[in-house]
């Protein structure tokens, strides 16, 4: 069993593969969780520990199942001789855990086969999503930002493994007071069920006040709004402005999606607190 030691993570992204079982508990006799973890800048220098699975199953010498840690091999960019330092733009988990995909800034999109170990290269394209991008069984669709304007989207990531680029089927907007700056940061969490929990940070200027010449910001907030992706009432129906989401129809003969707003809280940041986690 592969367990090295533990290296630090600077700035991590995780993808979660459920064991066999629907809540996500692993069978006795069959393979367990897993947690892979990767790091979103990654390095040529060998041995760092920049990829690894946290694997839920038990040892040859024990019947009894625990967590064991195994090192992976990086991405084949990382270790090219003319690579240079390159963040991981999106990623995604395909196949119900078959395999990660991800995207990185002048490399193209790569996918990884969690039962081999190997990566292959999906093309020189970037998956259409900034960050994670959630997937749904029930509407086989996954949901994420738009990798330009970082708007709800959601949009058929299957012909990834046949190396083809997948295009967006739906995208939405919500809107907010017009005082409300935006803070650049927008962030998605997946609550199961085709619910998400989209949180966006804000900021408000304190009116006619200036320091050198720039507006003083008043208040830094966070907006929490619950959000539900469902299939569209009718095929080939488009709603609009209707207070209970949009329907966006038909595409290429397939049942439109429509996204349901719920209820939004504010979190006002005081003083220098930030919110550096959601889970």
């Amino acid at each position: 069993m592969d367990t090295p030691d533990i290296c630090r993570k600077w700035c991590p992204i995780s993808f979660s593969v459920p064991g066999p079982d629907e809540d996500g508990s692993p069978e006795e006799d069959g393979p367990g969780s897993c947690l892979y973890i990767m790091e979103k800048v990654a390095t040529p220098e060998p041995d760092q520990g920049q990829f690894e699975a946290f694997v839920y199953t038990s040892a040859e010498t024990s019947f009894s199942k625990s967590w064991y840690r195994h090192s992976l091999p990086p991405p084949p960019y990382v270790l090219h001789p003319s690579y240079q330092l390159a963040r991981i733009y999106s990623q995604a988990v395909l196949g119900g855990g078959s395999h990660l995909c991800i995207s990185a800034l002048g490399h193209g999109t790569y996918c990884f086969d969690t039962a081999s170990r190997e990566w292959s290269h999906a093309g020189d394209w970037i998956l259409p999503v900034y960050g994670m991008a959630e997937y749904v069984p029930e509407l086989n669709l996954w949901f994420g930002l738009s990798e330009k304007d970082l708007l709800p989207c959601a949009f058929d990531l299957s012909s990834v493994l046949e190396g083809r680029k997948p295009t967006l089927t739906d995208i939405w907007r919500i809107n907010y007071p017009p005082d409300w700056c935006s803070h650049g940061i927008t962030n998605i969490i997946s609550l199961g069920a085709g619910r998400f929990c989209i949180v966006k940070f804000f900021e408000t200027m304190q009116e006619g006040t200036y320091c050198f010449g720039e507006p003083v910001v008043d208040e830094i907030f966070a907006v929490f709004t619950g959000v539900e992706l469902l299939s569209s009432c009718a095929k080939g129906v488009k709603l609009n402005g209707n207070g209970k989401g949009t329907c966006s129809g038909n595409h290429n003969g397939k049942q439109g999606i429509r996204m349901v707003k719920h209820m939004s809280k504010v979190h006002v940041l005081t003083g220098y607190t930030t919110i550096e986690a959601i889970l």
